[in-house]
């Protein structure tokens, strides 16, 4: 944009985007990183799976306010259709979506048991309170 060119510094929005994206990517290739040394060698057996595995849902679902377009553009001020090259929004009805999605998914379909389960829905509630409170 010539209007409002990119700089990676810390009170520019797509920067914290960028590193928010970043962040999930990286926790997601330690895990899977982990996952193949303890397949492939049998190394990491006494690592407790089921936790990480929860945690690691949880810290996706906190983190899906802070990649959103519209809600990054808010916690700096500035307004969302003049930060970004899309329309952005839709983004508040994707990340309902998509915490919603993850929730499920983890609840049904990933066998770990209830006191480890928790860890899921509290994180997408308190990153759903959180940026409400902080935006409103």
């Amino acid at each position: 944009r010539s209007d409002a060119p990119f700089e990676f510094a810390f009170n520019d929005p797509r920067t914290f985007y960028f590193c928010a994206g970043m962040s999930i990517l990286a926790l997601a290739l330690f895990v899977c990183i982990a996952c193949l040394v303890r397949l492939t060698t049998g190394r990491l057996s006494a690592w407790r799976w089921e936790l990480l595995a929860a945690l690691c849902m949880g810290y996706g679902s906190f983190m899906l306010p802070f990649i959103s377009c519209w809600h990054v553009a808010l916690l700096f001020g500035q307004a969302p259709d003049s930060m970004w090259l899309r329309d952005t929004q839709g983004a508040d009805l994707n990340e309902v979506i998509l915490k919603i999605v993850a929730v499920t998914m983890c609840c049904l379909h990933i066998p770990m048991r209830a006191c480890v389960l928790w860890v899921v829905p509290v994180a997408a509630i308190m990153s759903t309170t959180f940026i409400t409170a902080f935006i409103s």
